[in-house]
């Protein structure tokens, strides 16, 4: 039990010395899904602790936590995580927003139809 203790505060301790490098982008997208990840254990441990106290459980409220987990706003904001918590070159950007970052900037070009000048006659 001690050496899988020992092996998990290493790899932690791994992971510090890696995101130590991370760019503020992608700061963002670890502190997303860890609120996500901690609103969701919250409400489960509420639950939980609800159900422990009164001595049964409220499941219409379990029912609609699992409903609105599924809804289509959740899974944009863990298909978000998914997306821009990839980072195959180690540089601490997630490739996501590296490949915005490459597009060019510059509006494109407005050419207006050329008009034909008047010409003037001097009466």
């Amino acid at each position: 039990m001690m050496e899988k203790f020992k092996w998990l505060i290493d790899r932690i301790n791994r992971e510090r010395k890696r995101t130590r490098n991370a760019k503020s982008s992608m700061r963002i997208v670890w502190f997303y899904g860890i609120g996500l990840a901690l609103i969701s254990a919250l409400l489960v441990g509420g639950w939980v602790y609800q159900w422990m106290l009164t001595g049964h459980p409220d499941l219409p409220l379990l029912v609609s936590y699992f409903k609105e987990y599924t809804a289509a706003s959740v899974v944009a904001a863990v298909t978000f995580l998914s997306v821009f918590n990839v980072d195959k070159n180690n540089d601490g950007r997630p490739d996501a927003a590296e490949l915005q970052a490459k597009k060019p900037k510059d509006p494109p070009k407005v050419q207006f139809p050329s008009v034909p000048k008047k010409e003037v006659t001097h009466d």
